[in-house]
């Protein structure tokens, strides 16, 4: 049976991480977290790519098919700062922690994730030395719902396109037989 504080028969129930770094390897997130976890009494699982470290504290794998369902189970997601992994967790509801990869080609990362932390929808990790921090402060924190965006390029396009002339198609041929 579960208590108002969490534990299960008097047990204190363990705080779930996801941690991934996507499809890129990225080391040093995985190992910050895979060494904090001990001291946040933590489980969880390590999505690590194609990365080198290899977690002691925390079950691994390279890649999962879907990171939905994970998503859902953790009680916070620590992630690199991609743009398709902030957007999936976020629309998901869940708690983010987030760092930008400085192996990537450019500043984007940071970009994105200031303006979503300024906005209360993430915490921004910016050391990962204060990953500990970071993640207590998320799960203690509430963060602010992002707005679900419809997208509708597709209609847009196919509004334009019916609007447009009917040209002869040169590339297709006629046959006689």
């Amino acid at each position: 049976m579960t208590s108002a504080n969490g534990s299960v028969n008097g047990e204190s129930q363990k705080t779930f991480i996801l941690a991934t770094v996507g499809s890129t390897g990225f080391d040093d997130l995985v190992r910050a977290v895979d060494l904090v976890v001990p001291d946040l009494n933590a489980t969880g699982l390590a999505q690590i790519g194609p990365g080198s470290y290899m977690p002691t504290n925390l079950p691994h794998e390279r890649f999962v098919p879907s990171l939905s369902e994970l998503i859902l189970k953790a009680d916070v997601v620590v992630s690199h700062g991609g743009a398709a992994t902030t957007l999936e967790v976020l629309s998901a509801g869940a708690k983010l922690v987030s760092t930008a990869n400085p192996d990537r080609y450019d500043d984007h990362q940071t970009d994105v994730l200031a303006e979503l932390s300024a906005q209360g929808h993430l915490v921004w990790c910016r050391d990962l030395d204060r990953i500990g921090e970071d993640i207590t402060r998320a799960l203690t924190t509430d963060m602010k719902p992002i707005d679900s965006v419809t997208c509708t390029i597709g209609h847009t396009i196919d509004d334009y396109l019916s609007r447009q002339p009917q040209r002869r198609r040169s590339w297709r041929r006629k046959v006689s037989l």
